[in-house]
């Protein structure tokens, strides 16, 4: 209980861990031609934004860092992003906990 130095390996482990995290757009939101390159490594589809997110945290919470990445290849005016996982939309407030 006294320990003021952060916790213990295993805490920081839980406490620090990331999940790696693959977000695209979806077909029908593309609007730019040739599509622009895939972010950080070249996979089977375009528009792929790949992310550590906290272990412990809110997919909202990573909206300023993608949303940037996807702007220039929306349609005008779009400003909602939404997450989803094989068409099912996937809720706000549960935790990205792998």
């Amino acid at each position: 209980m006294g320990d003021k130095g952060g916790g213990t390996e295993a805490q920081q482990y839980v406490w620090g861990g990331a999940i790696p995290l693959q977000i695209h757009l979806h077909d029908s939101e593309v609007t730019t031609l040739p599509p622009p390159p895939p972010a950080l490594v070249a996979l089977f589809f375009y528009f792929v934004y790949l992310i550590l997110a906290p272990r412990i945290g809110y997919l909202p919470l990573l909206v300023p860092q993608i949303k940037p990445f996807f702007s220039s290849s929306l349609p005008p005016g779009v400003d909602t992003v939404w997450f989803e996982y094989n068409g099912l939309p996937l809720k706000w407030y549960v935790l990205c906990i792998a």
